[in-house]
C-alpha cells in the first residue's frame, strides 16, 4: 500500500454530521478554557470547536477504509480542566491526533495548522508534544471546505518527524505568536510539510503492521 495514494478523494459531510458537530460546539463551555488561551470571542471558539469535530469525522471516515480498527471521535463534553492533548482517536496502540483548518483561513494565511504552545495562566495546558518529547503517534492534517461540506486529508505525519525537521514555526498573526506554533503545508519562508517530503509518508511497515 503506497501512502502517497491513499487520500486522493475528499469526504462529503452529511447534514447529520453538521448537526452533531454544531450541537457539540454549542454545548461546550468555553468561557474559562479559551480565555486561558487568549481567545475572548466565544463565537469564534464555538466555530473552532465545530470545525475541529468536522475534521475528526473526516479523518475517521477516510482512515477507517484502511484502518478499520480506528476508534470513533469522542463527543463527550469535558470540563475545561480536563481538556488536553489526549489523542482524538486510536489505531491499535497508535495515538491519532487531528488538526483542522477551514478554507477561508487557508486562503488568507496558507494551509497551516496551529498547536498550543503556552497559555495565559498555566491552566488548560500546552499540547503535550511540547512537554514530553517521548510523546509520539500520528497527526492528521485536515482542510475543510465548509461551503460545499467537503473535507480533505492533506497530510498524515509521525509526530517525531515534525520535531526532527523543525516544522513547528511561529504563526503569522502577532497575537498568536506567544501562545501558538504552526505547521505549514507549503512555504518558501520556513520549513514545511512539502519541503520536507512528509506528505502522507507513514513508513510502509507501520501501515502494513496495523
Amino acid at each position: 500500500m503506497d501512502p502517497h495514494f491513499i487520500f486522493k478523494e475528499n469526504f462529503t459531510f452529511s447534514q447529520e454530521d453538521y448537526d452533531k458537530c454544531r450541537a457539540f460546539a454549542n454545548q461546550a463551555n468555553y468561557s474559562e478554557y479559551f480565555r486561558n488561551r487568549n481567545q475572548r470571542d466565544l463565537e469564534k471558539c464555538a466555530k473552532d470547536s465545530f470545525q475541529g469535530k468536522l475534521g475528526e469525522i473526516c479523518a475517521y471516515r477516510l482512515m477507517q477504509i484502511y484502518w478499520p480498527s480506528i476508534t470513533a471521535p469522542d463527543f463527550t463534553i469535558y470540563p475545561s480542566f480536563q481538556k488536553s492533548w489526549n489523542p482524538d482517536m486510536m489505531i491499535g496502540n497508535i495515538p491519532v491526533h487531528v488538526k483542522c483548518q477551514g478554507h477561508r483561513s487557508a486562503s488568507e494565511f496558507g494551509a497551516s495548522w496551529l498547536f498550543q504552545w503556552s497559555n495565559r495562566n498555566g491552566r488548560a495546558g500546552k499540547d503535550m508534544i511540547f512537554v514530553d518529547e517521548s510523546e509520539d503517534g500520528w497527526v492528521v492534517f485536515v482542510l475543510l471546505d465548509e461551503d460545499n461540506k467537503h473535507g480533505f486529508i492533506k497530510a498524515i505525519v509521525i509526530i517525531s518527524d515534525l520535531r526532527k525537521h523543525d516544522l513547528f514555526q511561529l504563526p503569522f498573526l502577532n497575537n498568536k505568536k506567544k501562545i501558538k506554533r504552526a505547521i505549514y503545508l507549503d512555504s518558501d519562508k520556513c520549513p514545511s510539510l512539502t519541503s520536507c517530503n512528509l506528505i502522507n509518508t507513514l513508513p510502509r511497515e507501520m501501515i502494513n503492521a496495523i
